[in-house]
C-alpha cells in the first residue's frame, strides 16, 4: 500500500480511539477489534517517541482527535516514517489488516478534481471491503 494511503487509514483508525467515539467503537466493533486498534496506536506511539516533532504531533491529536488539521499533520508524519522505514510500514499494514479482520472499520476517501473540471455532489453508497481504484488509466 502506498505510504500516504497507509498513513491516512492508520489515522482514521486511531482518531476515534483517542476521542469519546472510541468507546462507541469498542462497543460496536467488539473487544477483539478494540484490542487491535490499541495495538496500532501503541505501535505508532512507540515509533514516534524518538522524534520530538512527531511525538508532539501525536500529542496534539490526542488533545483534539476531531481536528482535521491535526489528523492531516499526523498523516504527514506517518507518511514520512513509513517511507523511511519499510519494517514499520509492514508492521502497520499487518496490524491494520488484523484490525479490519477483527471488525474495526475505517473510511477513507480521496477525490481529486483538476484542471477546468467542475463537479457537483459526490455520493458514495454501499460498503467497500478492499482497496478500489476508480481512476481511468490513459
Amino acid at each position: 500500500m502506498e505510504p500516504l494511503a497507509l498513513a491516512t487509514m492508520i489515522v482514521n483508525l486511531i482518531a476515534p480511539y483517542l476521542a469519546q467515539a472510541g468507546e462507541v467503537m469498542a462497543k460496536k466493533a467488539g473487544e477483539a477489534a478494540w484490542e487491535k486498534v490499541k495495538a496500532v496506536y501503541a505501535t505508532v506511539k512507540d515509533k514516534l517517541a524518538s522524534d520530538a516533532y512527531a511525538e508532539q504531533t501525536l500529542k496534539r491529536l490526542e488533545e483534539n482527535p476531531e481536528s482535521e488539521s491535526r489528523q492531516a499533520a499526523l498523516v504527514g508524519v506517518l507518511e514520512e516514517k513509513t517511507k523511511d522505514d519499510l519494517t514499520f510500514a509492514k508492521a502497520l499494514q499487518k496490524l491494520l489488516d488484523e484490525a479490519h479482520e477483527a471488525g474495526a472499520e475505517t473510511i477513507t476517501q480521496q477525490v481529486t478534481v483538476s484542471g477546468q473540471a467542475r463537479t457537483g455532489d459526490i455520493t458514495q453508497i454501499g460498503k467497500i471491503e478492499r482497496n478500489v481504484d476508480l481512476s481511468r488509466k490513459r
